[in-house]
């Protein structure tokens, strides 16, 4: 989770790192199992013409290079890549975006989806097992690498004003489910059973 509250500077901080207009965002290492290329792919087609995307993260392994893949794309003036950001910025641009989308072929937990619902911005996940389950009926869920039904996904949440505020609502309240106190006290319950 985040481990400072959003910023009183919040806009002014996107603002410096991204700019001015809505954006979608994406926060995570930029790999293979991330899905980018599905995600490059439904901003490059008709659905999503002059959507801005934001790209939060390192690069890792597999040789994924957001900004060669958005150019291969003729999308390059729309994707900005920030690469890795303290908390306060990661805070603010998460408050700043239309919607995060995480198009992830592989998740371990999905962290970047609690952190949008805690923060009050609707997610649009992949069907990942576990993008499902923290999402958990709070996100919009697409097939992995459907990046026609991505799209679609998208608009309607961003077109949906009803939808968005359902969503921002379930988001908040499944991410109250998430405490650390409570999964540490589970963890140690664990480890006791175990070690009788």
């Amino acid at each position: 989770m985040l481990r400072e509250p959003l910023p009183d500077d919040a806009r002014e901080r996107c603002t410096r790192l991204v700019g001015k207009g809505d954006y979608l965002l994406f926060v995570g290492t930029a790999e293979p199992r991330k899905g980018l290329d599905t995600l490059l792919d439904a901003l490059a087609g008709p659905a999503l013409k002059g959507q801005s995307l934001v790209v939060v993260g390192p690069r890792g392994w597999g040789g994924v290079d957001v900004r060669q893949d958005a150019q291969a794309r003729g999308i390059e003036d729309l994707v900005t890549v920030t690469g890795r950001v303290d908390d306060a910025d990661l805070a603010a641009l998460y408050a700043g975006a239309s919607l995060v989308v995480m198009p992830s072929r592989a998740e371990g937990f999905g962290l970047p989806v609690l952190e949008a619902m805690t923060l009050g911005v609707p997610v649009v996940t992949s069907d990942d097992p576990a993008m499902r389950e923290v999402g958990e009926g709070a996100t919009q869920i697409f097939p992995v690498g459907d990046a026609s039904a991505l799209a679609a996904a998208i608009v309607r949440v961003l077109n949906d004003a009803g939808l968005r505020a359902q969503m921002i609502e379930a988001g908040r309240t499944r991410a109250q489910e998430f405490n650390w106190l409570d999964s540490a006290r589970a963890l140690w319950g664990l480890y006791a059973r175990l070690a009788q």
